[in-house]
């Protein structure tokens, strides 16, 4: 059995060794459809403000200040050999109208119909340049019901507009995988949780992570800009976003406080409390359009930051009584999802990042597949545990007639068994 162990490995490793050669030294024709040129258009922009005052901006990307709805122009000269071809760049929270040789040729955000709050959304934009410009002006009318909003101009590129998108996805491909990974953990602890559910099983609050990745995916395919690509709903985004910013907190204190972690209830109860409340005050004031989501989006970030201090608070009280690995393994999970998150937090006020998710989301796929593990090896245990409890009854009753009761998983009937000498 050693030896053929041992040649099934090397058979494998044999075909892992011709795979590579044939990605490394065959030749043929590069049939990638995200070939093409695209060339950028981040120099020559004027930018004038309310005030009139021009100001030549020497390289995009460009951060600016500017008052709430108060209009910007930006304008340059698009060279002749671009016409044609379709101009692609990112706003934020933008409302924006582009002219090109004095005809409207692209608007974001002006015919938006909502039932409540202001937010435009982040949306890649993709404007077709006319074949038959003859001066070749654009201008580009960028108003914001934030403060400096409207004055975060981001890199413009030029080309083909199937090239563009493509080039968008494979720019994203990482993200999405993560996405993707973050997903399946959720589907998995849903499955294992009607499997430890079915069982009558400690069910570990999987249901929980199960919520948590499910809308920490949504959140982090939002953010990456994609989704309007195939649906392109931009209002239901601007939305979703900051729901899930609220939600993702309350899912992971509900795991933690039904877990291992559970015996600390007088601090759950006061954080899941905070959270409830922040959820009831948020969408309250949004649906009376007292005050939006993003202007309160920093009290939701704060949330989720206690949440992961409150976790490691916790973590930390059990280690000092006793150090085992699956607390450790926890602290490893929450390590990476805290440091993540914190980056991005850090980010989105001191640079003003466009994607929210470039690092929480690494952290995040980290967190969900070590929580994954965990248990998984959970799961194993309390069936071998079992088994082995079932065996050692039977064993004692040695070789005469009995009558055992034997335990069923975790299950409070008794099922007979009688033994025959």
């Amino acid at each position: 059995m050693k030896y053929f162990q041992r040649s099934v490995w090397l058979v494998l490793a044999f075909h892992l060794v011709v795979l590579i050669f044939v990605a490394v030294v065959f030749q043929v024709d590069d049939m990638t459809l995200s070939k093409g040129e695209v060339y950028k258009l981040n120099k020559g922009w004027i930018f004038t403000g309310s005030d009139g005052e021009h100001l030549e901006i020497q390289q995009l990307p460009f951060l600016g200040e500017s008052m709430p709805d108060e209009q910007i122009v930006l304008e340059n000269i698009i060279p002749k050999e671009y016409f044609g071809l379709t101009l692609a760049f990112l706003s934020a929270d933008q409302i924006l109208r582009v002219w090109m040789d004095d005809n409207l040729v692209y608007e974001f955000g002006v015919e938006d119909v909502r039932g409540f709050g202001h937010t435009p959304g982040s949306v890649y934009n993709f404007i077709d340049i006319p074949f038959d410009l003859t001066q070749g002006k654009v201008r580009m009318e960028i108003t914001s019901p934030y403060s400096d909003y409207a004055a975060r101009l981001s890199s413009i590129t030029i080309g083909e507009r199937d090239v563009l998108i493509l080039k968008l996805l494979q720019s994203n491909i990482v993200n999405i995988i993560c996405n993707l990974v973050i997903v399946i953990c959720g589907i998995i602890f849903f499955l294992l949780f009607l499997i430890q559910l079915a069982s009558h099983q400690d069910t570990g609050g999987m249901q929980y992570l199960c919520g948590y990745c499910i809308v920490a995916s949504l959140y982090y395919f939002v953010e990456t800009k994609i989704l309007h690509i195939f649906y392109g709903n931009q209002t239901f985004y601007s939305v979703m976003v900051f729901l899930c910013l609220m939600i993702l907190p309350f899912f992971i204190a509900l795991y933690y406080a039904n877990g291992m972690l559970g015996i600390f209830r007088l601090r759950w109860r006061l954080l899941l409390g905070l959270i409830c409340i922040n959820i009831v005050i948020q969408i309250g004031l949004q649906l009376t359009n007292i005050v939006d989501f993003m202007n309160m989006a920093f009290v939701s970030h704060a949330l989720i930051a206690l949440t992961v201090l409150v976790v490691a608070w916790a973590y930390w009280d059990i280690l000092k009584e006793k150090r085992d690995n699956s607390v450790l393994l926890g602290m490893l999970g929450l390590l990476f999802m805290g440091i993540g998150g914190t980056v991005d937090i850090v980010r989105m006020y001191v640079v003003a990042a466009s994607d929210m998710g470039k690092y929480s989301r690494f952290g995040t796929t980290c967190f969900s597949l070590i929580m994954l593990f965990q248990h998984f090896r959970q799961v194993i245990k309390g069936y071998a545990k079992n088994t082995e409890e079932n065996t050692t009854i039977i064993t004692s009753a040695g070789m005469g007639k009995a009558t055992l009761p034997i335990r069923l998983f975790n299950r409070p009937e008794i099922v007979i068994v009688t033994l025959y000498k």
